[in-house]
């Protein structure tokens, strides 16, 4: 059955706003290593060498060319922290609300749970089915997500609702933790992720279970199959939100632009053929790029990296800080990257990823992500634009923000 005959003319749309998340850190490493878990890069020829060392850490080894240096040690409770944004959702009747992170490139709605050791849920709000009316245990039903650096988390799955503002999602599936490792315990930026990408992704087994919201568009309770993403930088005065199941006219500060999707493995997969820099068009291998609030950093494969660094003063590999950095006041040329057949603006700021270190550099919002064959549009495009995520319409819109 198509979308279309799941739509309800007489929704209403919910638009849930964005919270920072006080534990987060803008530590360039920390991110970077959190998309080489993600996507599995384990190696980028221009500058680090992504590596497990134990349960509780990625190392990022410097692999320069006549340099060398330390391993810098990314701790993954840091990686955890490296989640600006969470929002509210309410879970069960009469309900608990956590605060969890809505991430563009995962399937999976897991949450903490009751049935983790008390040490586990210390610093945590937690789902326990035995409170809420409307928990259902699904028979038989796991999961277990493993991250790259060893770190995981795994449970049992219930039926229950979900509220996301006013709109009530009626026997979704909850992942409730029983056991994380041991730097799960050591985060507590949020209290689990709510995914919005494909219903491939989804690790329940041995049948997965439908996201969020795919559930809103099957119970239709959206006048619109769609959904959609304002983020803001970090310094701005505004506030970033999400929408589901209209198109909010008044965020739309230019035209809207869409491009289709490539859903082939889950994810929101477009064409993004070039970036520029100071009006030099480079190509980007592959073509493509996964637009994903899960990650912060902009993500390019390693050959297209090392061509936009050259354009900017002072840039480098520190082998130290686990990327590229550059001169916080360094005249940065107008920036572009491509979606679709439109080319958007990059605003200086966010090609900053936080605040200078103490030899005045700061670490770049592009980072390299080795060999991979695609392009990933984190945090650092995806504040630049208005993003309609238009399941219905098998498509992804952009619209150029003039604002932080």
């Amino acid at each position: 059955m198509s979308s279309a005959n799941l739509l309800n003319s007489d929704a209403k749309p919910a638009t849930l706003h964005l919270k920072k998340n006080d534990k987060f850190s803008h530590t360039g490493s920390y991110g970077l290593a959190k998309a080489a878990q993600r996507y599995g890069f384990d190696a980028n020829p221009e500058g680090f060498i992504f590596a497990s060392k134990g349960p509780g850490s990625v190392v990022l080894r410097a692999n320069i060319a006549g340099q060398t240096a330390d391993a810098t040690e990314v701790e993954t409770q840091n990686i955890g922290n490296d989640l600006e944004y969470v929002v509210d959702v309410k879970v069960g009747t009469p309900g608990v609300t956590l605060q969890l992170d809505f991430d563009t490139g995962s399937s999976d709605c897991w949450v903490w749970s009751s049935e983790l050791s008390a040490h586990a849920r210390k610093g945590h709000d937690i789902y326990d089915p035995s409170k809420s009316s409307t928990s259902k245990k699904i028979d038989g039903a796991t999961w277990e997500i493993h991250y790259g650096d060893n770190s995981w988390a795994k449970g049992v799955v219930y039926d229950d609702t979900l509220q996301l503002g006013d709109l009530t999602i009626k026997n979704q599936g909850i992942e409730a933790a029983t056991k994380v490792s041991k730097q799960f315990v050591q985060d507590q930026g949020n209290d689990g992720l709510l995914g919005l990408a494909f219903d491939k992704l989804n690790t329940v087994k041995p049948n997965p279970v439908k996201t969020p919201f795919t559930n809103l568009v099957n119970q239709k309770l959206l006048k619109q199959a769609l959904f959609t993403v304002k983020l803001v930088n970090w310094q701005s005065s505004e506030k970033g939100f999400y929408t589901f199941g209209a198109i909010d006219e008044t965020a739309l500060q230019n035209p809207l632009s869409y491009t289709p999707i490539d859903n082939a493995d889950g994810f929101w997969k477009h064409k993004a053929t070039s970036f520029t820099i100071g009006g030099v068009e480079t190509q980007i291998p592959g073509g493509k790029a996964i637009s994903d609030t899960g990650t912060s950093l902009l993500i390019l494969p390693a050959s297209a990296v090392k061509a936009f660094y050259a354009s900017i003063p002072g840039a480098r590999l520190d082998p130290l800080q686990g990327g590229y950095v550059f001169p916080q006041n360094a005249e940065i040329p107008p920036v572009t990257f491509g979606a679709g057949d439109q080319q958007y603006t990059i605003n200086p700021e966010n090609l900053k990823y936080g605040k200078p270190d103490s030899n005045g550099n700061v670490y770049g919002g592009v980072q390299s992500g080795g060999n991979l064959p695609f392009a990933i549009y984190g945090d650092a495009f995806l504040k630049n634009v208005y993003v309609v995520f238009d399941y219905g319409n098998n498509q992804i819109g952009f619209s150029q923000r003039d604002t932080l």
